[in-house]
């Protein structure tokens, strides 16, 4: 079984890539399965904070310069820049790089960095001092960007965002009190665990999306392009902003900037924005998908 798991956890890419080829190619019973995308949302931020300990948290806070000046640039600087730099091509793009940009990093960066041969514990931090932060950052930025037109109720976003994020790790907590050496022996399970949940999650979001994929394969095209073009962009920023680090930390904070939650994305896109921008949200499965594998072939260099 553990071998199996361990398939499952280094081959991700082949689930996340399948999920977008069934959602296209058999999309019949996706729509009617898509109440569980925030189910699923939370079980795989749930098997997170079960995996996580507070005194990782900690570490990684006591460099609070470090940590507070990676905040502000992965939730704030970079997807204010991506907004204004996009918005002189398109609006609607604009938007929607907008919302991946400001995601948090995905519940999979300390496993992917742990693959290229990062610090993990890094990472971790990262991951959850901006997941905690991302249901007040994320509507801020909708907020004082110029969206208007979207009429989004940034409101009722942040309430969507603050359930969650919060009700997975206060859930996690009576959990781990309760049933910690049942934890203990599963959590070598979780990453094949959330691979398979990841990859229905993907099925779910792009299936009721197929017919709009296949009669507009130009604009979907265009858009994988300027998808691997940001996340190229995103793998620089991230490795060289702390250019005095080590090549360990450089991998950690590149890992978290390129490789954001774009389930969460995916989830607000298909409740408060348009069907173009749940697309382009859906497509960044295949960049982040596919980009690891030549990212550690260079840091083996």
């Amino acid at each position: 079984m553990q071998n199996l798991a361990k398939f499952i956890q280094n081959h991700f890419w082949i689930f996340f890539i399948g999920g977008i080829i069934l959602g296209i190619s058999a999309p019949e019973h996706s729509s009617s399965l898509r109440f569980l995308l925030e189910p699923a949302l939370v079980l795989i931020l749930l098997l997170v904070f079960l995996k996580l300990e507070l005194k990782e948290i900690f570490r990684g806070m006591k460099n609070w310069k470090l940590m507070s000046y990676l905040t502000f640039l992965f939730m704030i600087a970079i997807p204010v820049i991506t907004y204004f730099l996009f918005a002189f091509v398109d609006q609607t793009l604009a938007v929607g790089f907008l919302l991946l940009a400001a995601m948090p990093p995905g519940t999979a960066t300390p496993a992917l960095t742990d693959l290229v041969k990062g610090n993990s514990s890094l990472s971790m931090s990262i991951l959850i001092i901006c997941c905690l932060l991302s249901p007040f950052t994320i509507p801020l930025l909708f907020q004082i960007l110029p969206t208007e037109t979207l009429n989004l109720e940034t409101g009722d976003m942040f309430w969507k965002l603050a359930m969650l994020i919060f009700i997975p790790l206060i859930l996690s907590i009576p959990l781990k009190k309760y049933f910690n050496n049942t934890i203990q022996k599963a959590i070598p399970y979780f990453s094949a665990i959330n691979v398979l949940i990841i990859f229905f999650f993907i099925y779910i979001a792009i299936g009721p999306e197929s017919s709009f994929i296949i009669s507009n394969i130009d604009q979907v095209i265009w858009q994988i392009v300027l998808l691997y073009v940001f996340f190229i962009v995103l793998h620089f920023i991230g490795y060289v902003t702390c250019f005095k680090k080590n090549k360990e930390d450089k991998i950690a904070i590149t890992v978290s900037n390129a490789y954001m939650n774009n389930g969460l994305a995916i989830i607000l896109a298909t409740l408060f924005f348009p069907t173009p921008i749940i697309i382009l949200t859906v497509l960044s499965e295949l960049p982040w998908c596919t980009l690891l594998g030549p990212f550690k072939k260079i840091m083996k260099q």
